[in-house]
């Protein structure tokens, strides 16, 4: 075995166990908690990478160990997992009932776990310290890396979202047109004009929705002021009040379609978009840390079901199990909630299993 193990953390496992009297090293990589919402943006991802063949092949595109890439919810779902072409392990197949509760991307070396909400991440990382020695000859020092990056304003604004207003064109009426409008769906460079002059003072000419609005008054004026007058007919026949907009084009046309049925003239009515910004979510954060653990004929790991290590156990010649307790043990942590990035380099003694955690932040 020259690279980290395949595991998983659904409830089925009861522990990883491993042959004979290793030398293990674990990383219990946690993220969080972040902002509810899309891990990917406002969780941490740890970057393993090392010396091959125990690192990727490739180091500048080393491996996430808690994934943190672009996507639904940043790592796949059940039902994509399902027609994923890189497989779990078969110590994970069938799915259990924690796994479906979950998300996991298998085609990270090492799976990494993300709670439901979205919230908190977790990974546990696997290095057989005797295939390390096998590998590399016996070194002395064994080098690996976890690089994590800073958020900044990673969580991207959503896209402005357009809302459909249907107005009066002017078309046999007396005023014509009863409004000027660009409508680009670009909230910088659209816009809009009742200029049928019937509206009061407190009603903006410019804004769709104020006119929208006063529309509905009984008695009202302006470019859309059709749904008080034909308000009763049209519940009559369809059920709603008369929309005076639609979260969609088609929708909007369909309201138009339903008013001509009504006795409202072809070409009376048209619709418009009209672009209105989302707010900024805000900074993606979430603070990090991480456990180092090195253990000696320890070869029974419990993995709890937040992907972190539970009981470690010696399994004895009669089948009897010794709890084990590390032989040494670091943790390392972020600066703040959304610190800067930072290197972190462990340096490894695999002969005595001690080992060293520096840290560079930039």
């Amino acid at each position: 075995m020259t690279k980290p193990y395949l595991f998983g953390f659904p409830s089925s496992i009861k522990g990883i166990s491993f042959p004979g009297k290793p030398r293990i090293l674990t990383v219990e990589c946690n993220s969080g908690p972040c902002p509810p919402g899309n891990f990917s943006y406002n969780g941490e991802g740890f970057v393993f990478s090392a010396q091959q063949p125990v690192g990727p092949a490739n180091i500048d595109s080393a491996v996430a160990l808690i994934p943190g890439v672009a996507g639904p919810l940043g790592l796949p779902t059940y039902n994509q997992l399902l027609g994923n072409p890189y497989n779990p392990p078969p110590i994970v197949t069938p799915f259990s009932a924690a796994m479906l509760d979950l998300l996991y991307a298998w085609e990270q070396p090492v799976p990494g776990y993300v709670s439901t909400d979205q919230t908190t991440g977790a990974a546990v990382l696997f290095l057989d310290m005797d295939n390390v020695a096998r590998v590399f000859n016996n070194p002395k020092s064994f080098q690996f890396f976890l690089q994590t990056s800073s958020h900044g304003t990673s969580t991207p604004v959503p896209p402005p979202e357009l809302n459909w207003y249907i107005y009066w064109t002017g078309l046999g009426q007396a005023v014509d047109p009863q409004a000027i409008i660009s409508a680009t769906e670009n909230v910088n460079t659209q816009s809009f004009l009742d200029v049928t002059g019937t509206l009061p003072g407190t009603v903006d000419p410019t804004s769709p929705d104020q006119v929208s609005a006063y529309g509905r008054e009984l008695g009202a004026g302006g470019c859309m002021n059709f749904q008080w007058q034909y308000n009763a007919s049209y519940q009559f026949v369809y059920g709603v009040p008369f929309p005076g907009s639609a979260s969609s084009q088609v929708a909007a046309r369909t309201i138009i379609t339903n008013a001509t049925a009504i006795g409202i003239p072809v070409g009376y009515l048209d619709t418009f978009p009209w672009a209105v910004a989302n707010p900024y979510p805000g900074e993606g954060f979430c603070s990090w840390n991480f456990t180092i653990k090195s253990w000696r004929r320890a070869n029974n790991f419990l993995m709890n079901g937040d992907g972190t290590l539970g009981n470690v156990t010696i399994a004895g010649p009669k089948g009897q199990a010794f709890h084990a307790e590390p032989l040494h043990m670091i943790m390392a942590q972020s600066r703040g909630a959304n610190g800067p990035p930072c290197q972190n380099i462990i340096s490894v003694d695999p002969a005595t299993m001690q080992f060293t955690v520096s840290q560079n932040f930039s």
